[in-house]
């Protein structure tokens, strides 16, 4: 479970919301007529957001900037972003509460936002990790060696997008692989694993050609964006 932000903290978020909009912006911002419009037709909502986005954005975003200090700028308009959506997805949903202050909520959004964005890059950092040291002593762990982290987490990235294109199998089979790497190198492990997420029974022969040719149209995939492969 996502950890709730700590209810002593909203002073520091209405310090931060102080400090980053002019009295004029504070002072015009209706919070109770910001919900209502949250309850109301599109046109209502949208123009919530707007008032939302113009007079607490740079306030809440100082302050998860505060919690979370590795995010970079970019991360942080991410993690904006996905809350904005969050707050769409609570009114489409019908799972918004007029009656819950305002702030508190967007800022506990916002949190599991950022939490979600962080866990995703650490264990992002762990794969690439993870790869390289099984790959020491090899060609490849050699053309990996050679990358710098940026180049790493690229082809990360572009591994990730390119399975999401394969035949279901080669996708099922190269996710899984990906997923539980170093224990799917056991091919059986790998077998097991892609029978559990199908839902049926596969032979290890199967398996064994939609690793091979998902990794044939992978290292396809590398080669015309310029990356040399073995």
């Amino acid at each position: 479970m996502v950890p709730r932000p700590d209810c002593r903290e909203y002073g520091g978020i209405l310090r931060n919301l102080a400090r980053s909009s002019t009295v004029e912006s504070l002072t015009t911002f209706n919070e109770q007529g910001v919900k209502t419009l949250l309850l109301g037709s599109r046109d209502d909502v949208s123009n919530a957001l707007e008032q939302i986005i113009c007079h607490l954005r740079d306030g809440l975003c100082g302050w998860i900037r505060k919690c979370f200090p590795g995010l970079s700028p970019e991360d942080l308009a991410d993690v904006w972003q996905d809350t904005l959506v969050s707050v769409l997805k609570a009114v489409k949903d019908g799972r918004f509460d007029a009656k819950r202050p305002l702030v508190p909520w967007l800022a506990t959004l916002a949190y599991r936002r950022a939490t979600d964005l962080t866990r995703r890059k650490t264990s992002s950092s762990e794969m690439l990790a993870r790869v390289g040291q099984e790959l020491t002593g090899t060609v490849v762990g050699e053309c990996w060696r050679g990358f710098t982290a940026t180049q790493r987490d690229e082809a990360l990235q572009l591994t990730r997008k390119h399975i999401l294109t394969l035949p279901r199998m080669q996708r099922v089979v190269l996710q899984v692989f990906s997923d539980r790497y170093p224990e799917t190198a056991r091919m059986e492990v790998l077998r097991t694993e892609v029978a559990r997420v199908l839902g049926d029974e596969v032979t290890i022969a199967t398996v064994k050609r939609a690793l091979q040719e998902g990794r044939r149209k992978l290292r396809e995939c590398f080669q015309r964006r310029g990356y040399e492969t073995p």
